[in-house]
């Protein structure tokens, strides 16, 4: 009896050693921001469930449901620092589809960083570049959380309807994780846009389209009674299904977490994601984002309007170009060439503009660009655009 109660208190203090252990290895971790964060297949967040409860009752005020894009712009739609139109496009005024007048017309679509979250309609770049030439009509339909195939496919539902010259692809490094995602938190598991969305998948080397697997807020309510099941299903399409897997006993033991942890800090990507400092031609992320990437730009060039992709280097780009002098969206920058696209890359623009004295001010707190910045990126494509002819100087 002695021996089984020895070896029982034995078992357990080495339970608790273990638990212990991995617990000092959790926090060393979370201080390196080195954390896997899984979401299981039957847990949202308490903010999550709150957003969803809202989007379905029509209380959210600037983002909507859409059955094609997951979401966008709402009609109208307001927030503390954003107005949108009767039109869904974040602007102070409505737009005439048919003709811009004399003005040289430019739709620009793409994410957050098109649609420049975090200041307001007159911080925009779209609003300074347009300030910088009285010829110049920009339209914004930039949207947040967005990836290349969302900005696409609003293109082709919304943005064909403008009479354009000029439309500005919006691209940022880290979008082509987004490409190959269906349901934003299984990518970002504390995202506060915790809806689905449709993606491309290449079959035989041809881009077909997943639609939206939740196209009706009905979807949503779903998801909120059952989460377990509704989430299962979402995996299929998924590329960042393998975060998501079902509570288990295993949950208890600090040590598995600590498993994921120093597999999410240390193990190479998935598929080697990033090759030679660069995103790898060999894999999804790669091959899925320049396929539709191509067909944006072809698709622009098809309406008679002029495309051009922009490059909006976030923070970490900043500062990868600063120690390193390495791009990891470099292997895009090679495809576009090799296909004759025409692109601005603000990468080197920023870094070696005398006026950009702090790479910090240049950013807003969540990591947009501040209005300085934006300042900037207007000088920037201003400059692009009238070196190339593309637009008529400002008289």
């Amino acid at each position: 009896m002695k021996k089984i109660i020895f070896s029982a208190l034995l078992f357990l203090l080495m339970i608790f050693a273990v638990q212990a252990i991995s617990l000092v290895g959790l926090l060393v971790l979370k201080k390196k921001n080195a954390v896997a964060n899984p979401i299981h297949a039957n847990q949202l967040t308490a903010r999550q469930i709150e957003t969803l409860t809202e989007l379905i009752n029509g209380q959210k005020k600037y983002i909507a449901h859409d059955p094609v894009l997951g979401w966008s712009i709402k009609v109208n739609g307001t927030s503390e620092t954003y107005q949108a139109n009767a039109q869904g496009i974040r602007a102070d005024r409505e737009y005439d589809p048919t003709s811009s007048g004399p003005l040289t017309r430019i739709l620009t679509f793409g994410d957050s960083f098109v649609h420049c979250d975090e200041v307001k309609n007159n911080e925009t770049w779209q609003h300074y570049l347009q300030q910088r030439n009285n010829n110049l009509e920009v339209i914004n339909f930039g949207t947040p959380g967005y990836g290349t195939d969302q900005a696409y496919l609003r293109y082709i539902a919304q943005g064909k309807k403008f009479e354009t010259d000029i439309v500005i692809i919006g691209f940022m490094s880290e979008n082509p994780r987004r490409n190959v995602n269906i349901f934003r938190p299984f990518y970002v598991p504390n995202s506060e846009i915790p809806l689905a969305k449709p993606r491309f998948d290449l079959v035989d080397g041809k881009l077909q389209l997943l639609e939206n697997p939740m196209p009706s807020l009905d979807d949503y309510q779903e998801l909120l009674d059952n989460p377990p099941e509704v989430l299962d299903r979402l995996r299929k399409y998924d590329k960042y299904h393998r975060f998501g897997a079902k509570k288990s006993w295993k949950d208890r033991l600090l040590i598995f977490h600590l498993f994921d942890d120093l597999k999410a800090a240390y193990a190479p990507p998935p598929e080697k994601m990033i090759k030679d400092g660069s995103y790898n031609p060999n894999t999804d992320y790669y091959q899925v984002t320049t396929a539709v990437l191509k067909k944006f730009y072809d698709e622009v060039k098809t309406s008679g309007a002029t495309p051009l992709v922009v490059v909006l280097p976030n923070k970490a780009d900043l500062m990868r170009w600063k120690l390193y002098k390495n791009k990891v969206h470099a292997s895009f920058l090679e495809f576009m060439d090799q296909h004759d696209m025409q692109y601005l890359d603000m990468t080197e623009e920023f870094y070696n503009d005398k006026e950009v004295t702090y790479i910090n001010l240049l950013f807003m707190p969540g990591g947009h660009y501040s209005p300085l910045a934006n300042q900037f990126a207007a000088k920037y494509i201003h400059t692009y655009l009238s070196a190339n002819q593309l637009i008529t100087p400002d008289q």
